[in-house]
Formats: structure tokens, C-alpha cells, sequence
């Protein structure tokens, strides 16, 4: 997987940017507030089709532009192991304050369901710690991000099951209000179980792989004791084969409570991944230095599974990443990341991008907003 060009406008702090890309290892340097990490975050956006950063997307449009007139284009061209392709992501603001999504791959509009998989990508940031300290919910969006990528029939089914949960719920609302039968709910109860469960079983396998890889990653980046990932359901998953007769019978036995509560109480939407370090969660006993190497481990582990089953490695992002590590763990994720096809590190010290492995890389200088590509013709800002 190569991102051969890069186009971005009216994107956060760029008016305008055409970059050219090569294979191998780029580093952006440059202080806080060039705009790196808005880079790797509209890399990332051509990948998952949204910000991982922005909770509304108006404010992804250029901080200078008239917000009305704004017509905000992310555009990449990419070479995969099935040939070349060109993504084109537009933001159209209308009615004020609403946004427009428009998605073409090759010219043809398409959903963002049809984006996910097209363009693979790890992203590493300072915000990976939430990962250990944050909610499940973060977790449970780390797990669905990574198998979106893999499998579109897990897109598909991620889709059908948050459309049928929000039906389901509004239900469980009016039963509360006697505005509906409670037999209604079996309908409800068989569709949310025949998609939670191919959910289910997708995490619960990649949630394996990772765990033997992320071990031997963490043992190696700590030299400490290893790091045990377990899937916490709200449905039995020891058995593969009945995890949907599982689901249909937790919700049956939960309903009453449900009806109270009017939301739905079981299902992949309530699981979690935890992370367990010397027997005990992480997140209630570990340092923030283990915390980033956990994360560090998690996001490298993510990398290994996605590059196996695409059997086309993703492009790795590391968004100032190396200002907490020290010479010893900077080395050793350099030497992992080191096998990908293309890699991309931004960092406010250049000092922290030297190493043996920058002798053939590409190295870009943000300056004032403006990006220099040393030995190339400067590009916009």
C-alpha cells in the first residue's frame, strides 16, 4: 500500500497542499502548530472515512475560509496491491452549520462502507494512552476501525446493527410508555443477534491475534512483564457457533430491566477490551510510561494483523510519538516499523528523527504553515 499523492483544500490550516509521496520512511519536522498532525489526520480520514480527531466536521474546514463558501476537498492517489486508484473526499457546508459528505473512488460516488478497506493505515498518537486510561467506548472503537478495515461484511454488519439498536431502543421506550406490545421486541431481538453476533466473532478472533502479537511487542519494548488482551462481553463467546442463541437468550433475560431502563443492555455495543498487566487492568495500576508502551505494542500489533490479512501492509503514521521514548525504544520501534512500504513520522524535534534508517528517507520541514521538501520545489500551504 503506497499513498503516491497527497491534495488537500481548505483543510484545517491548509488553504491549498499538492504533496508527492515516496515508498519508505518520510519525517516531517517542524514546530507545534505547522500543521503536522493535520496532515497524518487527513491521511487517516482518507482511510476511515471521518476525523479521529474532530467531533463535527465543520470544524475541518480552513480556519480562514468563508465557512459558507468553503469547499472542503481531501483527494489521494494510491497504489495497492490491486493496482492504482484515486480517492476524492469532499465538505460542503449548507443550511448554515450542516456538512455535505461527497466520497468518490475513481470517479464513482460512493458510500463510506465502499471507502473503508480502500486505503489502509495505523495511525500512532499522543492520544493512544486513551487506549489503556479511556472508556470502553474508545476501546471498542480501536477494535471496530481495525476489522472495518479488514472486512467490509464487518462494516456491513456495524452498520445494520447501529441502525437496528436505535430502532430497537426507541421501542423499548414506547413499551415503557405503554405506547407498544413487549412481543414487538422479539423481531428487534433475532435481527440485533444475527448481526451482534458475526460482530462478536470477528473481535473475539482478531482479539487473538492481536493478543500474541501485542505480548511478545510489550515484552520486547518493556522488558517487563507481558500484557494478557481479553475480550469482556456481555454475551458467552467460548462457543463460536452459538453466540447468536446466546445473544437472543441474554436479551430475553434482560428485558424487563431494558424496558426500564429504555436502552438495550446487551450486545457488542456494551463489551470491552481489557488489558491486563500482572494479573490486574491496566488502566487501575500501570505508570503512564507503561501505558504508552502498551499503547505503542497495541498500535504495532494492529499493524502485523492488518498487513497479514489484507496481505498488503499498511501506511504506518506516528504523530510526534517519539518525544517520550528514549534511544533504546526508539531504536526498537524503528526496527519494526522499518519493514513497512511506506512510513510517515512527524515530530516537533527534529533531533529525535535521526538514526541509521534516515539515510534514503524523505525529509519535509514545516515552516510558517509552508511545506519544504528538502532537495524538491516547495508545495503549498
Amino acid at each position: 500500500m503506497l499513498l503516491r499523492q497527497l491534495s488537500l483544500a481548505n483543510f484545517r490550516s491548509y488553504s491549498n497542499l499538492d504533496l508527492e509521496l515516496n515508498p519508505g520512511l518520510t519525517t516531517i519536522a517542524g514546530e507545534n502548530g505547522q500543521g503536522k498532525s493535520n496532515l497524518l489526520e487527513a491521511i487517516y480520514f482518507l482511510a476511515i472515512g471521518k476525523s479521529y480527531r474532530a467531533s463535527v466536521e465543520k470544524d475541518l474546514i480552513y480556519w480562514h475560509a468563508d465557512f459558507t463558501d468553503a469547499y472542503l476537498i481531501i483527494a489521494a492517489d494510491i497504489e495497492r496491491k490491486e493496482g492504482f486508484s484515486n480517492i476524492r473526499i469532499g465538505l460542503k457546508p449548507y443550511d448554515g452549520s450542516k456538512i455535505s459528505k461527497q466520497i468518490r473512488i475513481d470517479g464513482i460516488s460512493r458510500r463510506i462502507t465502499d471507502l473503508i478497506g480502500t486505503l489502509n493505515a495505523v495511525l500512532f498518537s499522543p492520544e493512544d494512552m486513551e487506549l489503556v486510561f479511556g472508556s470502553p467506548a474508545g476501546r471498542r472503537k480501536y477494535l471496530d476501525i481495525l476489522l472495518a478495515q479488514i472486512s467490509r461484511n464487518y462494516v456491513r454488519s456495524l452498520s445494520k446493527y447501529q441502525r437496528i439498536l436505535l430502532q430497537r431502543n426507541a421501542l423499548l421506550k414506547r413499551i415503557k410508555d405503554k405506547a407498544a406490545l413487549e412481543s414487538e421486541l422479539d423481531f428487534w431481538d433475532y435481527s440485533l443477534s444475527s448481526e451482534g453476533a458475526i460482530i462478536l466473532r470477528q473481535r473475539v478472533e482478531a482479539m487473538d491475534q492481536l493478543n500474541r502479537s501485542a505480548n511478545t511487542l510489550f515484552n520486547k519494548l518493556s522488558g517487563e512483564s507481558n500484557i494478557e488482551i481479553k475480550y469482556s462481553s456481555t454475551v458467552d463467546t467460548d462457543n463460536q457457533q452459538e453466540i447468536e442463541s446466546a445473544m437472543i437468550k441474554n436479551l430475553t433475560l434482560s428485558r424487563s430491566y431494558e424496558i426500564q431502563r429504555g436502552s438495550t443492555l446487551v450486545g457488542p455495543h456494551r463489551d470491552d477490551m481489557r488489558l491486563i498487566v500482572k494479573g490486574i487492568d491496566a488502566s487501575k495500576h500501570v505508570s503512564r510510561g507503561q501505558a504508552r508502551l502498551i499503547a505503542l505494542s497495541l498500535r504495532l500489533a494492529e499493524s502485523r494483523l492488518l498487513s497479514t490479512m489484507r496481505g498488503d501492509p499498511p501506511i504506518i503514521l506516528l504523530d510526534d510519538v517519539f518525544s517520550e521514548l528514549d534511544v533504546t525504544r526508539r531504536s526498537l520501534v524503528m526496527d519494526e516499523i522499518s519493514t513497512y512500504t511506506q512510513v510517515i513520522i512527524t515530530s516537533a524535534d527534529s533531533h529525535l528523527l535521526g538514526g541509521k534508517y534516515l539515510g534514503d528517507s524523505t525529509k519535509l520541514l514545516l515552516r510558517n504553515g509552508v511545506l519544504l521538501p528538502e532537495g524538491s520545489s516547495t508545495h503549498g500551504n
